[in-house]
């Protein structure tokens, strides 16, 4: 965990990652509303293939989309893993999410 948190610190930029919507310098560079309302769209996007996968999506939420398959990639992507990308690892990503929202407990 400490070197997650190092990796963070090392390459923190106040309104989002380099080269995002709301990183400075950025084309149409927004600051922090425009980096939020760009992740607030995604998640509603994901928010709306959860709703059509129906109850197989469990009580998965967008972030849990984020976090299971999104952040997967773009670790790769940032540290040079992209000839490893590829449709067969990214539906094994999916399908780990999807195993996890049938395993969870129900309340």
């Amino acid at each position: 965990m400490a070197f997650f948190r190092a990796v963070l610190a090392a390459n923190a930029v106040p309104d989002g990652p380099p080269g995002s919507a709301g990183s400075p310098g950025s084309a149409g560079s927004q600051g922090s509303a425009g980096s939020q309302a760009f992740i607030g769209r995604r998640l509603e996007d994901f928010q709306v293939m959860l709703d059509r996968a129906g109850p197989a999506a469990g009580d998965l939420t967008p972030l849990d989309v984020v976090d299971g398959i999104l952040a997967p990639l773009y670790l790769r992507v940032l540290f040079g893993g992209v000839t490893q990308i590829g449709d067969d690892y990214v539906q094994r990503l999916v399908d780990k999410l999807m195993r996890q929202a049938r395993q969870a407990p129900t309340s």
